[in-house]
């Protein structure tokens, strides 16, 4: 017989924040929804709780509202588990902030975010959460305390994939949910204990009051209802706590009532996922709890004391998973069975060899020890010698213990990858054989975090390889580029390269560099000079790009451009030239491009909306009359543009979603400019779509190349890849390097016409041959 589904609740919620010590009237970055008429049918009972945070201001208030009502579309429109819905919400404002840090690397610091999602359906919260992030779950007789310490040490916005713990439990009226993006060390077992004798309205300002200087949390009460999201009052925020006043013998009596018991709650089971909810598998369980120096600060008594209930902390990041595998948790706990007696016992008797040695030991130095001299020895240095050598005896015992779980560990994980590749392997539909080829993957990562073996190596490389086979990746053989190395306050953004040189912008130093080719690898040239500074009449400041020029009779081989229009010819022996480029109408808003082709310098203008172009007056490629503008009657939108190219008459726009908008210029008032707004990626591999992005990728610089095979080459700095698209977006290749080079992004790249491909990961530089 079927259990009786949970009811409905309706969600009392209070929002936290402190700064600087004081109370605020609103947290930024916190948003509910329940659903309406156009949610799925998969999200028709969810409720959704929202609490974003960033290291460093990253959106004004308006722009973050509208990113958080993005983030609630997205949720609710998506079908499926509320795994996978979760994880493609965190995964889009992973990619948000990402290009965001990569399009404004070295001109601000770096933001990192956090995010926790709470879903609430029919009595079961389900939590995902990236980031820093502390959940308590106030239930009877215990405090749950959900945590993992590896999730909070990576914020989102600093790799391609970012890393979401999940977790759900069970709830009921009654039971209050404390979410804290920050743990502030001065909550202590007192500070819980007043969240059960007291309603929300009251309990939150007690959390407020212990939380010092800082906090950003959310506290939610569950209480019988019809599915509503009940936002409190802010102004009950900034009440102050009433000292406290002697209770009535009534009142006494309901708080004994509400107050947990002195003898702990059997600690529930972890509630089944819903039936349509694919469940990674979790990590083996490790120890977390309050800083015990805080839960000693403030005696409580035993009838009002939480247990402080710490949960497993970790689970891999596995998008799907067969419901009906054994988890390691299962394992650890039938190992640790048969081992936990024996270290216990051993602990006993180290206590009883402790007391003998000490007794033994005062014996031994009686005798050796002339007179009264032994009183001499302090009774603490008696003490230490007495308490080290158990001690050490314990932490051997530990680190046996330690290395037998690390085997039986390493020895699940590598088996389920063995079950997963196995699987791939007979697995006709190429969606799922992708999926359980990444999933393979996560494992052997996970099992290589305990033991690295050779045979979880070879394992690694099999299933890299079947994964390159269906995404059509070609490894090349990377190796330096540059003998020597570039100091390491060097960030290169753009380079650009010919047969024998390659130049490379570094917004550090505001300047280019020149390396020439001798023999494999290239010297750097420390004459070469070509960056900002005072030239005449003219301050050259804030380089924004560099395009290289045909020959010409001046001999100049680079021009660079500043925010302020001014171009900066290099030569390779000389001093460089400036010269102001006559500016639009409307002056300059934001350029972030050029390039030269067809005779014409192209520059990208995304806050003017603009693309200009300025004609050559002679073949020395000096840039000196009035600009024209590009388009005429359909002008597209360049808003969050983050790069373009030119091939003869045809611009392709990329923007920061990772779209691309192509137009066709003709110069005839009888045929105006034409754009496709955005134009299809066509993408043939197997299991794959062809539509206005590709899937996975995060697109940063594009680069166009000419004859004899002129393409589009797109760079993907995460996943370290760069895509090469025919000029009508047909996808040809995708490149990847055959070194580990970690998670560092590949900040910039250049194809020279020797095919010759160089990357920079910031201050190293990199080359391959293309096949």
């Amino acid at each position: 017989m079927s259990e009786n589904p949970m009811p409905n609740l309706d969600l009392n919620i209070i929002p936290l924040h402190r700064k600087a010590a004081e109370n605020q009237d609103r947290l930024p970055g916190f948003h509910t929804a329940i659903p309406t008429r156009k949610t799925s049918r998969s999200r028709r009972s969810d409720q959704l709780i929202l609490l974003v945070s960033f290291n460093v201001p990253a959106f004004s208030d308006d722009r973050l509202t509208e990113l958080l009502t993005r983030l609630e579309s997205m949720y609710y429109e998506k079908t499926g588990s509320t795994t996978s819905a979760m994880r493609e919400l965190i995964e889009d404002l992973n990619n948000l902030i990402l290009n965001l840090n990569l399009r404004h690397a070295g001109n601000r610091p770096q933001v990192t975010g956090s995010i926790g999602v709470i879903v609430i359906r029919s009595g079961h919260l389900f939590l995902a959460q990236s980031g820093p992030g502390h959940l308590f779950a106030l239930i009877p007789g215990k405090v749950e305390y959900l945590h993992d310490e590896k999730i909070s040490n990576r914020g989102l916005g600093i790799s391609r994939t970012p890393q979401i713990y999940y977790t759900q439990l069970q709830i009921e009226p009654g039971n209050k949910i404390l979410f804290s993006i920050n743990l502030p060390e001065t909550w202590d077992a007192n500070t819980f204990t007043q969240a059960y004798v007291n309603p929300i309205q009251k309990a939150h300002l007690r959390f407020l009051e212990d939380a010092g200087d800082e906090l950003k949390a959310i506290m939610i009460e569950a209480v019988e209802g019809q599915g509503k999201l009940n936002l409190l009052k802010l102004s009950a925020v900034k009440e102050k706590p009433r000292a406290a006043q002697p209770q009535t013998a009534q009142e006494t009596t309901q708080t004994e009532k509400q107050a947990p018991q002195a003898t702990p709650a059997p600690r529930p089971q972890p509630s089944r996922p819903e039936p349509d909810q694919t469940t990674p598998p979790a990590k083996p369980p490790v120890r977390a709890s309050l800083p015990p120096q805080t839960l000693d600060a403030h005696p409580v008594p035993e009838s009002t004391e939480p247990v402080i209930s710490p949960k497993p902390t970790s689970l891999p990041e596995i998008e799907e998973w067969e419901a009906q595998a054994s988890t390691p948790d299962t394992e650890s706990r039938r190992s640790g069975a048969g081992l936990a007696p024996a270290l216990n016992d051993g602990l006993k008797r180290v206590q009883t060899f402790g007391k003998g040695l000490l007794r033994g030991l005062k014996g031994l130095l009686q005798r050796m020890v002339p007179g009264d001299e032994l009183v001499k020895i302090p009774a603490g240095t008696m003490a230490f010698i007495a308490v080290a050598v158990p001690l050490l005896v314990v932490t051997v015992a530990g680190l046996v213990y330690a290395q037998v779980g690390r085997n039986q560990q390493y020895s699940y994980y590598f088996s389920e990858a063995q079950t997963m590749v196995q699987s791939a392997v007979t697995e006709a539909d190429p969606n799922v054989q992708r999926t359980k080829w990444q999933n393979a993957i996560a494992l052997i990562n996970t099992a290589q975090g305990y033991l690295t073996t050779d045979e979880a190596e070879t394992l690694r490389l099999q299933v890299i390889a079947a994964l390159d086979a269906m995404d059509d990746i070609t490894r090349l053989e990377l190796q330096p580029a540059i003998s020597g190395s570039l100091v390491n306050t060097v960030k290169i953004r753009k380079i650009a390269a010919t047969s024998r040189d390659v130049f490379m912008l570094d917004v550090q130093s505001d300047s280019v560099m020149r390396a020439w080719l001798a023999g494999t690898r290239y010297e750097m040239d420390n004459d070469f000079r070509c960056g900002a500074g005072r030239y005449g009449s003219i301050i050259v400041q804030d380089l924004i790009d560099i395009a290289l020029l045909p020959e010409n009779p001046d001999e100049a081989i680079l021009v660079a451009m500043d925010r302020g229009g001014n171009l900066l010819y290099c030569y390779e022996d000389k001093v460089p030239v400036a010269i102001s480029l006559i500016p639009p109408d409307s002056f300059w808003g934001n350029p972030i491009g050029i390039t030269v082709e067809n005779d014409r310098l192209y520059v990208l203008d995304e806050q003017l909306n603009m693309v200009w172009f300025y004609e050559s007056t002679d073949n020395s490629y000096q840039f000196r009359e009035a600009p024209l503008f590009f388009f005429t009657e359909e002008v597209p939108s360049m808003t969050d543009t983050i790069d373009f190219a030119i091939d003869k008459e045809q611009l392709y726009l990329l923007y920061i979603n990772g779209q691309t908008t192509t137009c066709t210029y003709t110069g005839l008032a009888e045929a105006p400019t034409t754009c496709t707004a955005p134009t299809p990626y066509n993408d043939p591999r197997p299991g794959r779509q062809s539509g206005p992005t590709v899937q996975d990728a995060v697109f940063y610089q594009m680069l166009h190349t000419q004859r004899p095979e002129p393409s589009l080459y797109y760079l993907d700095p995460k996943d370290q890849s760069i895509y090469q698209f025919s000029l009508k977006l047909n996808l040809v290749q995708q490149y990847r390097p055959d070194l580990d080079l970690g998670e560092d992004f590949i900040t910039a790249f250049a194809v020279s016409p020797t095919k010759t491909i160089f990357m920079a990961l910031e201050n190293e530089l990199y080359l391959a041959y293309l096949p």
